[in-house]
């Protein structure tokens, strides 16, 4: 392979096939615990997380729970929030980051269309990880021939996942993706699980236990969670009384809804309003 790899590099050298990629820095850390809300407003990134656990979220969106091996990228166009699920938890985090018209087709033609989640599972782990140990060599070094053997490299690494993404993942996947995807945008539908279940071909038992798989949470406590999130935006308008906010979310009695909302926001919606800075 490493042969390969620099067979294909020079012959794609003499076509200047990589002149609009720049490399900015490659980096492997064994126990990654920060918390971040970033936007790169200037490049691009392929990160991985390895082992560990941490959470996954896109412009404020509900963050996903990432407990296995996972690739993500960044793009100048969105923000990204994550970090460790637990506070004395932490990930073994790889990235490499990247400028440069090239490096744009690359995520936005290639990452990015993986998954609207700005994630995937990583089916063959080690064999990522080998790619970053590789890419972290190459793309740290000034050298025309290893920063072409470095972007072969980053190509591969999105081959190797679109690979996982054709044959490896399950057809469900898809569907439970556009489902989860439906639920963030309109919580305050009515869903029928049960009947989604059908949909995708599956018992419900099954349906559920892959939709924890996919999304990190049940379909009953994901659809709460998107709800009370998007309770907690109307809440923001302190002209609207709880007990119409808690109505249009789907409670007759604001007790309940009370209790849920503390249940996933961590505060009562009276105490939530209280956090507000006072109106102009």
């Amino acid at each position: 392979m490493a042969l390969l790899i620099k067979q294909l590099s020079n012959m794609i050298i003499r076509m200047n096939y990589f002149e609009n990629l720049q490399f900015v820095s490659a980096d492997i850390l064994k126990r990654y615990t920060r918390h971040l809300d970033i936007c790169y407003s200037d490049m691009f990134t392929v990160e991985f997380m390895l082992e560990g656990a941490m959470y996954h979220g896109v412009d404020g969106a509900p963050p996903e729970r990432l407990t296995r091996p996972a690739v993500f990228w960044h793009h100048p166009s969105h923000r990204y929030q994550y970090g460790p699920l637990t506070a004395g938890g932490g990930w073994n985090h790889h990235w490499v980051s990247f400028r440069g018209p090239r490096g744009r087709r690359l995520l936005e033609d290639g990452f990015m269309k993986l998954s609207p989640r700005g994630f995937v599972y990583a089916a063959q782990p080690l064999a990522v990880a080998k790619l970053f140990e590789q890419l972290k060599q190459k793309a740290t070094q000034p050298v025309a021939q290893t920063h072409a053997e470095g972007v072969v490299l980053l190509e591969q690494l999105l081959c190797l996942l679109m690979e996982q993404a054709r044959s490896g993942e399950e057809p469900w996947r898809e569907k439970i993706t556009a489902l989860s995807s439906t639920i963030q945008q309109s919580p305050f539908v009515r869903y029928d699980f049960e009947k989604e279940a059908r949909r995708a071909g599956l018992s419900y038992s099954h349906f559920r236990r892959l939709f924890r798989q996919c999304v990190g949470r049940s379909p009953h406590d994901y659809l709460l969670l998107c709800r009370m999130h998007l309770a907690a935006e109307n809440l923001k308008n302190l002209r609207r009384p709880i007990k119409e906010i808690a109505f249009e979310a789907g409670y007759d009695d604001p007790a309940q809804f009370s209790k849920l909302f503390r249940q996933k926001i961590g505060l009562s919606p009276k105490q939530f309003r209280e956090t507000l800075p006072a109106p102009d």
